[in-house]
């Protein structure tokens, strides 16, 4: 259950109880030994089910094990890709998840149809949209529904880790032709009318 990202629990039902950094030894170990017949393993399906989630988890839990590493893992960036004809490709917040919790967002949503990169290889269905805190412009969420989104998203999870701006994203390095030029063009709407752009961005 470990392996496949669901972590065995403690609770009214039983099972294997973890602290926080899934180690299985406590004072009360003698109760997770009893016979399985008195206790029920309950998968933990709190956490996303990503093959790359449950490896990562995975190298944690041997870290933590058996070299007392106390790491843990931050879900806030980590990508979500649904390989469908366009691929979604998502990482951080949601506008929903941050109006949810509280934040004070903006959004910017560029058309597929306005990416050159699409218009070329003529598949204009999707779109591309930030997500940033309004005060300081911080980029809490990226959302792509674009051919090539799964390898361009790769951007926006840096860009949550570096804690970057839209300002930055706009000032940022834009390679012409790409479906990740996107997340510029996005990043360009928070501050630009983009109809009064070249047709590199600039």
């Amino acid at each position: 259950m470990c392996c496949a990202g669901a972590p065995l629990i403690a609770g009214a039902l039983g099972g294997i109880a973890v602290d926080p950094l899934r180690r299985a030894g406590h004072e009360d170990q003698d109760a997770d030994l009893r016979p399985a017949r008195h206790r029920r393993a309950v998968p933990h399906a709190g956490h996303p089910q990503f093959v790359y989630v449950a490896a990562k988890q995975g190298a944690l839990v041997v870290a933590n094990a058996f070299q007392q590493a106390a790491r843990h893992i931050s879900y806030r960036s980590m990508p979500r890709i649904t390989f469908t004809s366009p691929t979604i490709a998502s990482t951080g917040l949601t506008e929903a998840q941050a109006d949810e919790a509280g934040m004070d967002c903006e959004c910017r949503v560029v058309e597929l149809a306005d990416i050159p990169r699409a218009i070329v290889s003529r598949t204009s269905t999707g779109a591309v949209k930030l997500v940033a805190e309004r005060q300081t412009g911080r980029v809490l969420g990226v959302h792509l529904l674009a051919d090539g989104a799964g390898d361009a998203i790769l951007a926006g999870v840096y860009a949550i880790d570096a804690g970057m701006t839209v300002t930055d994203l706009a000032e940022s390095w834009d390679p012409y032709l790409t479906i990740g030029e996107g997340l510029y063009l996005a990043a360009q709407a928070f501050s630009r009318d983009l109809s009064t752009l070249s047709c590199c961005a600039v």
